[in-house]
């Protein structure tokens, strides 16, 4: 439901992740993600990229990630967030910790705090 409620609003949304597995690829057909960038071994060169591409400002960008390879992510972007179970260096660099953890409602827990 979350997903379904970034994209009524034009918002554009995306999974980047480090593994290249068959999952996550078949995860966001099913949520209907605009991108996905699988097997990615540095991040914020892949947002960066993305923005530049769709004219999107780094401080505009919503970002979620809960290990160490996300904290320059989140430190770039205008809201970089984490699950209740992330690493705690990446708690440490949030702007907000999700009460949920990680696959139990994070997502629609941060859209709940922007909208």
């Amino acid at each position: 439901m979350g997903f379904a409620l970034l994209r009524s609003k034009g918002i554009v949304t995306g999974i980047i992740t480090s593994e290249n597995v068959d999952l996550n690829r078949r995860r966001a057909e099913k949520l209907k993600i605009d991108i996905l960038e699988s097997g990615c071994k540095d991040k914020l060169s892949a947002i960066k990229r993305i923005c530049d591409e769709r004219n999107i400002m780094l401080e505009n960008v919503c970002y979620v990630g809960d290990d160490i390879n996300d904290v320059d992510v989140i430190q770039s972007v205008g809201f970089g967030c984490c699950p209740l179970d992330a690493m705690p260096e990446v708690e440490k660099v949030s702007k907000y910790v999700s009460k949920c953890k990680g696959g139990e409602g994070v997502i629609r827990d941060i859209i709940s705090v922007l909208f």
